[in-house]
């Protein structure tokens, strides 16, 4: 599972330097399998705010695709994406959500295409990944686990906890990717590490 993440990453990787035409690196630094409840500690403390971008995934798996960020993290990237000094960036206006949610797009998309490689046809047609327009929200980790996952939790009790890092112009920043497949999901990823054992 770790070198299809990372390969996705890397897809990743390579279309943020299509979109900003400088250097970008997205690794992978670890993944968990971790119940619904665990995540929240994972995220950080839970009197600490957190943003999540979160992709909609429907085809061959449903669930979702969320980056989780710490406020210095995202508001760096605004940043480094606007090209402005690190640090003109101190609050969530339209500007930064918007440059948030453009930049989980093109990531989203871009790993979602990738992973869709990887996963075994389903009734002899080749699998597909479809992304829904990411959303930003931005809550202490427990509500945002409880709202964004809320349908989620009825069938899936597991997601995969992966610590990233990307590299954007020189600069390190730390998020968070959650990959969270429903419960029809579930079974297809174990095909799939079966088949890669």
């Amino acid at each position: 599972m770790e070198e299809i993440f990372q390969n996705c990453a890397d897809n990743a990787s390579d279309a943020m330097v299509r979109w900003l035409g400088s250097s970008s690196l997205m690794t992978i630094e670890s993944i968990d399998q971790a119940p619904l409840e665990d995540v929240q500690v994972m995220l950080g403390a839970a009197d600490e705010p957190i943003c999540c971008c979160s992709i909609n995934m429907t085809g061959s798996l449903n669930g979702w695709l969320i980056l989780a960020f710490r406020d210095t993290s995202g508001l760096a990237l605004s940043d480094l994406v606007l090209n402005n000094p690190l640090g003109t960036a101190i609050r969530w206006h339209e500007l930064e959500q918007s440059v948030a949610l453009e930049s989980t797009n093109i990531i989203g998309c871009a790993f979602l295409n990738s992973l869709a490689k990887h996963l075994p046809p389903l009734k002899g047609q080749p699998s597909e990944l479809i992304p829904s327009p990411p959303l930003f929200a931005r809550d202490y980790a427990g509500c945002l686990l409880e709202s964004v996952f809320m349908k989620q939790a009825q069938t899936a009790n597991e997601l995969f906890v992966s610590e990233s890092r990307i590299e954007l112009r020189g600069e390190s920043l730390n998020w968070n990717l959650l990959f969270v497949p429903d419960s029809n999901a579930i079974v297809s990823l174990q095909e799939l590490l079966t088949s890669l054992a």
